[in-house]
Formats: C-alpha cells, structure tokens, sequence
C-alpha cells in the first residue's frame, strides 16, 4: 500500500512539473489554449503508457491549425518536456517517492525495454517498484528479528525459567 500511495505521490509531482512546462512553453510559442493542455498533460502522467500520445494529439493538430511553424514548435515542446520527464524526473523524483534508486530504475527501463520493447519502457518503473514490493514481503519482512522478544528469551533461559 506504502509504494501505491508513494508511486501516486510521486506521479502527481511528475505531473504537476510536466502540465506547468507544458502550459507555459506552448503559452510562450503562441498555442492557445495553453492552460489547458498544461491540465491535460498533468491528467495525461496518470496514464503511464499511452498519457503522453493522448495529451500530444490535440495539441498538435491546434498548432497545425495555426501553422506549420506553429506545430513543429509545438512537436519540439512535446518532445522536449516528455524527454526530459522520462529521463530526469520519472528516476528522480518516483525513485525518491518509492525508495527506488536511479540506478535501478535505469537497469529495469533498459531490462524492460529489450523484452517487451517500448512497452517496457513505460512498464519499467512499476515493474522495479514490483519487484521491491516481492522482495520487501517474501525476503526482507521474514528475515526481520525482533530483538527485544529474542533478548527476553535468552534471559529467560539463562535464569532457567524455560
């Protein structure tokens, strides 16, 4: 439940940088309405894998609206921001939220991507976090002694009470 409210937490301040530089970077290329798409690519981060796509339509087929210029403006801010989303914060910012280190999300986003190709780039950080999850449940909480009973125990045989 912790790494489900973490990768929320997480996806939410990825989406809020994301819908902001997208807003204001097409406000400042003249793509109207900016605000709006800066919603929707903040509405978009909440869909890991197809988001990005569906939030890329209506803009560009605005800016084409407006101009080819317009629109390979536009194309540069999409690919631009969601680089920089997928290469900066989504290790940064949800490998913080879910104690995931940057160096692990990079082994599964390149491990994730030769199995299942670009689908296993937007699979990879919730395949790590899987991955942790399994490993904290059926490895790491098993294995946790409590020290206190143990040491109670020991007492209580050293006395000779058991």
């Amino acid at each position: 439940m912790r790494q489900m409210i973490a990768w929320a937490r997480g996806v939410a301040i990825n989406g809020i940088i994301t819908g902001l530089s997208i807003g204001v970077l097409l406000w400042l290329i003249g793509v109207q309405p900016a605000l709006i798409f800066g919603v929707f690519a903040f509405l978009g981060e909440f869909l890991p894998t197809v988001g990005a796509f569906l939030v890329s339509i209506p803009i560009l087929l605005v800016a084409l609206s407006m101009g080819a210029t317009k629109f390979w403006l536009a194309l540069g801010v999409i690919v631009l921001v969601y680089q920089v989303e997928l290469n900066v914060l989504v290790p940064g910012v949800l490998g913080k939220e879910m104690r995931l280190h940057p160096v692990n999300i990079l082994f599964f986003t390149l491990a994730t991507a030769e199995l299942f190709g670009l689908l296993g780039v937007f699979l990879a950080v919730p395949a790590a976090a899987l991955v942790q999850i399994v490993i904290d449940e059926f490895y790491l909480q098993p294995r946790k002694l409590d020290y206190a009973q143990l040491d109670s125990e020991a007492a209580a045989l050293v006395e000779g009470k058991k």
